[in-house]
């Protein structure tokens, strides 16, 4: 064997034991020894000098290649940031397919590495179109890029995003184990919690703009205030977060199943007692579009009993702006317009109605509604102190339940009050 073949097989020696396979790094343990083997092999090797050509030729030439296509990725280029670490409380990890390392302040994540977080922990990113995450303890993350946009990739746990608006043709996506989230701007959490069947569900919650919820291939619109669920082998349902909206929801789904086939339901309403005699309403208000030729984009309402209006929400749960305005309340319809002659069902919410309780003395308190028309069968539902004591209800209610807080009573009467209307 010549000098030089010695100091070529000493120089991939040596690089083979500066690339050993550390734990956790992800090289072929198996390859990584059956090319320090053949390096071991040639240099103990008494051949003659025509066949340690040869085999130096193309045994080591193989063994240069084999290193170079798995070692080059060490050697080259750093690559790209994909995501900035602002700020990382408690211990948080970067891992990757070879090492795992505590998070840091300044910090970047690259394609392909994995944020983890402890219990306790937080950590807060930024996108290079400056959408913002707080992640949560206890989660497991990964930020990728794609043609049009960037994609996240929430294996389990919790984050807060506030997504940056997306110019046109591009958009953030959240993928988790049953879902993916698209949004254009928004602010919204997701989180990923594994139930005792085993399956994974995926949570939703939107606090402003707009995001669509796919799984199982089928989708729904989430607007601010609403949550969508989602979980393997299911169809994705959504709410409100505001369970007097879902309870409303509940009434009027009833009342259909008591009004005659083929007849509209009457309309819902929650009447909950104040301490001070007035009432909070929960009622269901018809907007109509007249203008045979554009969208309503927001429409005038008032409450007819007095009070004020605080919200108002789309039947599927999404929360609409409400502002004062001259002669009542401006709802703000840009998220779901009404078609040209269309109409559109909203569950409203009226503060401080007064004149619906009258105090009789000796603390007796009597439910005096206005004047009522008479018309399909709809629910009415009672919110009182959890200490009232009921004396007579009439009609006898379909339901009565108690909590802690609270006596909830619901009867079915034909009376229709009149709640909300446009000015």
């Amino acid at each position: 064997m010549s000098q030089q073949d010695d100091i070529l097989g000493q120089n991939i020696g040596q690089l083979l034991r500066a690339a050993a396979p550390r734990q956790g790094a992800g090289l072929n343990e198996d390859l990584w020894q059956t090319l320090r083997g053949e390096v071991r092999r040639q240099r103990r090797g008494r051949l003659v000098a025509s066949a340690w050509k040869i085999g130096a030729g193309s045994g080591l030439a193989a063994a240069i290649v084999l290193v170079a296509i798995i070692l080059w990725p060490a050697r080259s280029a750093p690559t790209e940031a994909i995501a900035r670490v602002q700020e990382v409380q408690g211990l948080a990890w970067l891992q990757d397919a070879q090492q795992l390392l505590p998070m840091s302040v300044p910090g970047q994540i690259k394609p392909g590495q994995w944020l983890q977080t402890n219990w306790g922990s937080q950590v807060k990113l930024a996108l290079a179109d400056q959408t913002t995450l707080l992640v949560q303890p206890h989660s497991l993350l990964g930020v990728l890029a794609k043609p049009d946009g960037q994609k996240i990739q929430l294996e389990e746990g919790w984050a807060s995003i506030e997504a940056a608006k997306q110019p046109p043709g591009r958009s953030l996506t959240i993928q988790t184990p049953a879902a993916e989230v698209t949004v254009l701007g928004t602010k919204l959490d997701v989180s990923v919690v594994q139930k005792a069947s085993g399956h994974k569900q995926t949570r939703v919650s939107v606090r402003e703009g707009r995001a669509r919820m796919a799984s199982s291939g089928q989708e729904v619109i989430l607007l601010a205030n609403m949550e969508g669920l989602a979980e393997d082998g299911q169809l994705p349902i959504s709410r409100s977060l505001t369970a007097e909206v879902n309870e409303m929801a509940q009434l009027l789904a009833r009342g259909r199943q008591l009004a005659p086939p083929g007849s509209a339901p009457g309309l819902p309403i929650i009447i909950e007692f104040n301490n001070d005699g007035s009432a909070n309403l929960w009622a269901a208000a018809i907007i109509t579009n007249t203008n045979p030729s554009y969208s309503m984009r927001s429409c005038e309402l008032r409450c007819r009993l007095g009070g004020e209006i605080l919200q108002a929400h789309t039947q599927a749960g999404g929360q609409l702006p409400v502002s004062a305005s001259g002669r009542g309340f401006t709802i703000d319809l840009s998220a779901c317009p009404i078609a040209p002659g269309a109409q559109q069902m909203l569950f409203v919410q009226a503060y401080g109605v007064v004149g619906l309780f009258a105090d009789m003395g000796s603390e007796n308190i009597d439910f005096h509604p206005p004047a009522c028309g008479q018309g399909p069968t709809c629910l009415w539902q009672f919110r009182l102190p959890a200490v009232a004591r009921v004396e007579h209800v009439s009609p006898e209610p379909t339901e009565t339940r108690r909590s802690l807080s609270r006596l909830v009573i619901t009867v079915a009467t034909d009376s229709q009050m009149p709640v909300f209307d446009q000015p």
